[in-house]
């Protein structure tokens, strides 16, 4: 049994390389928002976080995103709605704030679009 190899140590790798290099914030995002001021603040002029988020949080993030992606390519394929789209970032440089919204649909071509930031718990 000395041949097993562990699963989880091999997803915890591909987490950490996917963590990639830190770089600076070039501006304001809406997620900032729900976080605190300071950590923002101090991301933004490219400063390390004083906590790292651990592997086993990290795990639960990446099926999140799995997830996410699910939802929205399944969103997009049904016929019952006019539109369903996962837009680029939505720069406001009056704010200098940038959004990223995980979808947004147009259910008839009558309505107004409709923003949706999925969560996953």
């Amino acid at each position: 049994m000395e041949n097993l190899i562990s699963i989880r140590s091999l997803v915890d790798e591909k987490i950490n390389l996917d963590r990639g290099e830190k770089r600076k914030k070039e501006r304001w995002y809406a997620s900032d928002l729900g976080k605190c001021p300071c950590a923002a603040y101090l991301k933004r002029l490219g400063e390390e976080p004083t906590r790292v988020i651990d592997e086993r949080t990290m795990r639960g993030f990446s099926v999140g995103n799995l997830f996410e992606s699910w939802v929205v390519s399944s969103i997009k394929e049904a016929k019952s709605i006019h539109k369903a789209v996962q837009p680029e970032t939505i720069y406001i440089p009056a704010w200098d704030l940038a959004v990223r919204p995980d979808l947004i649909i147009t259910p008839t071509p009558e309505a107004r679009d409709i923003v949706y930031e999925l969560k996953t718990v």
